[in-house]
């Protein structure tokens, strides 16, 4: 596995200072610290989540990868469409509507550091800090991996190992990570390259 940043995401459901319980129908009983990442279609942050999905699964399950995850169900894929996110009304969740979003979870609470550095090192955030919070942005450092367990089934993971805090949102109702790799104030990027397979439309996955 390979931890990769996701720069620029927006921050919702976070358990990331309590771990939370699991999501209904889970298997794992397990509580865990996590949280959804959104980033729109024509992002960086999707771009470069898309192809190391593309690759944990190309790794597992070879040339058939994306009949394979084609099958899985939405929510044993880490990459998910945010216009399934319904609430109860049957409409997209605040802040899902057209966007794409990561699942990641860890049983060990992520690292949390702000956008501010000190003697060359990001600045750790505590909850009396206020932040992160649901509806803001942070970069995201996660990993991500495919499984196929008996009794479970087949599933791509996203691990959530730390998180930055970037700048401000308008804030939601509602293996031990480190933060190297983060940059001061983190780097938006420019560009982007879709690296899934030619004649897959990357929708179709999801």
């Amino acid at each position: 596995m390979a931890a990769i940043i996701l720069k620029g995401v927006r921050l919702a459901f976070p358990d990331i200072w309590k771990p939370g319980d699991p999501p209904v129908g889970s298997v794992s009983k397990t509580p865990k610290y996590g949280a959804s990442l959104i980033f729109a279609k024509e992002s960086p942050a999707y771009a470069l989540a898309l192809a190391e999905f593309s690759r944990v699964a190309q790794e597992k399950w070879g040339a058939n990868w994306q009949a394979i995850v084609g099958a899985i169900e939405a929510s044993k894929k880490c990459i998910r469409d945010g216009n399934k996110h319904l609430d109860k009304s049957g409409v997209p969740r605040d802040g899902f509507k057209d966007m794409m979003y990561v699942v990641a979870r860890n049983k060990t609470r992520p690292a949390i550091v702000d956008n501010r550095f000190a003697n060359g090192q990001p600045v750790p955030l505590t909850e009396a800090d206020g932040r992160p919070y649901g509806g803001c942005y942070v970069n995201a450092k996660i990993e991500m991996y495919a499984m196929d367990k008996p009794g479970q089934g087949r599933s791509v993971n996203g691990t959530l190992l730390a998180l930055q805090f970037l700048r401000h949102g308008d804030a939601f109702s509602g293996s031990p990570g480190t933060p190297d790799g983060f940059e001061d104030e983190g780097d938006e990027g420019e560009g982007f390259t879709d690296t899934t397979a030619a004649g897959e439309p990357a929708a179709s996955l999801f």
